[in-house]
């Protein structure tokens, strides 16, 4: 898992872990630096921009309902419809 976007949605699925997605995600990107592959701009406007884009698709995904009353995960939208 190396992208924000990424990390947004897992984190959704699971809370509990969201500290440890979002280290990798800074972490990947810190590589790209690095590695010579992005500018120091293209890792805060791309962590920035991704986690935007994460925080929609768990929008509109998962109906923005957030967690459900079993225990605070969090699930699709289809699998809400099916119970």
């Amino acid at each position: 898992m190396t992208d924000p976007d990424s990390r947004e949605v897992l984190a959704a699925f699971f809370p509990e872990r969201a500290g440890e997605l979002q280290e990798w995600a800074a972490e990947a990107a810190m590589s790209r630096l690095y590695g010579g592959i992005h500018f120091r701009s293209d890792n805060s406007e791309g962590l920035r921009l991704g986690r935007a884009v994460g925080r929609r698709v768990v929008e509109r995904s998962l109906g923005g309902a957030g967690a459900d009353s079993g225990g605070g995960r969090l699930r699709p939208a289809a699998q809400d419809a099916a119970q």
